[in-house]
């Protein structure tokens, strides 16, 4: 239902923080993302918006590949001018654009989760939020003593390696609620299926035929626009 497509382009995002050391592929993440986020739109309104959120950020995406690539053929004077104009702004707007990316997506998550009721993942997605924050603040701040006055009293680098570690270990507890998501948030109907792998990366699932005990479920379910639980706990 697009839990797995979504997870597997959010993997991608670790590099954002990764930029300083030279891997930027995190545009390959936005175009998967947006096709997870369009087959979980249909379930929650916040999808939609962090999708379109996810299409702006494309273009930072493009930019920061085009800037590792410059640097690989050593158009240094190149790199250095646009880190020297642009690379505040660039950094800031980024930042806001990520960080509403992140609360559509936790509103989303918790919502269907509270629904189908599991409350640990609603508790990830609040505490994931907190740290949210916490990062993009510690982001904005690093940003902002990139300057020849604050560098020669502060080390920069050494800032920047926290900031980095901080984004990684937020990122990692993102990907692992997605990850928990696709493990138990399924279609109605679906709450025994096989704990396999097969589907984990179907970004054009096929829709399922309508037959006598679809339809009975899809009236038992008619109140609600979200998933159901996988009952795992019950298999034998």
């Amino acid at each position: 239902m697009g839990w797995g497509v979504l997870f597997s382009g959010y993997l991608f995002l670790l590099s954002i923080p990764l930029h300083e050391v030279g891997i930027c592929v995190e545009i390959l993440g936005y175009f998967l993302m947006a096709r997870g986020l369009t087959l979980l739109e249909q379930y929650d309104r916040s999808f939609h918006w962090a999708k379109l959120i996810d299409f702006l950020m494309i273009p930072f995406g493009t930019y920061a590949l085009f800037l590792q690539c410059a640097t690989w053929f050593s158009m240094t004077e190149l790199v250095e001018a646009c880190n020297r104009v642009a690379s505040l702004p660039v950094t800031v707007v980024f930042s806001a654009l990520l960080l509403a990316f992140h609360m559509f997506l936790y509103s989303g998550v918790s919502s269907i989760a509270k629904e189908v009721d599991l409350p640990d993942i609603a508790s990830q997605s609040v505490r994931n939020r907190v740290f949210s924050f916490f990062y993009f603040a510690l982001t904005i701040g690093v940003s902002f003593c990139n300057t020849p006055r604050i560098t020669e009293y502060v080390p920069y680098t050494s800032l920047v390696a926290i900031v980095s570690l901080v984004g990684i270990v937020w990122m990692l507890l993102t990907g692992k609620m997605l990850f928990n998501c696709y493990m138990w948030i399924c279609l109605p109907g679906d709450e025994d299926m096989p704990a396999d792998r097969k589907t984990f990366f179907n970004p054009f699932p096929k829709k399922k035929s309508a037959g006598p005990e679809s339809s009975e479920d899809d009236s038992e379910g008619s109140g609600s626009r979200t998933n159901r639980k996988r009952h795992r706990s019950r298999k034998k």
